[in-house]
């Protein structure tokens, strides 16, 4: 993906929306919040990049329920805490990255200069398909927004 973006001279955010409705879908930028009440209550295990300037953290494993303070969304979980001021959050994709197990989709969020702030995906171990479950509750949140 990252060869790609430097062959063709762009950003993330621009291959996002330049392959809308191919491989990216643009979400509600307020779905976050959905999406780990819906993952804690299925105990689904996912992969959490947090960008800051200068590193990326990695956290992987199950979720705990998400919770709203100060304006902020919360996680509280015993060896982790993440602390996501989502009005900052601009845009949310999801974006299906063909591979050779069958693919993988990520969800991206960006704050409004156009950063990437987050990406979450399944759990997953090279070799092996995306979770069906992470799929399932990717259906689900996109079957609610086409409804609402």
């Amino acid at each position: 993906f990252f060869a790609l973006l430097q062959r063709h001279h762009l950003e993330r955010i621009e291959a996002n929306q330049l392959m809308e409705g191919h491989y990216t879908r643009a979400l509600p930028a307020n779905i976050l919040e959905n999406l780990f009440h819906q993952a804690s209550q299925y105990a689904l295990p996912l992969m959490l990049f947090v960008a800051s300037p200068g590193c990326v953290q990695i956290r992987t494993g199950t979720l705990p329920t998400p919770q709203r303070a100060r304006g902020w969304l919360n996680l509280f979980g015993d060896s982790f805490t993440l602390h996501l001021d989502d009005t900052a959050i601009d845009q949310v994709w999801q974006v299906s990255k063909p591979n050779r197990d069958g693919g993988v989709t990520s969800i991206e969020a960006f704050d409004a200069q156009g950063a990437l702030v987050l990406q979450i995906y399944a759990e997953r171990r090279e070799g092996n398909p995306e979770s069906s479950a992470w799929r399932q509750l990717l259906n689900e949140l996109n079957q609610r927004e086409a409804v609402a």
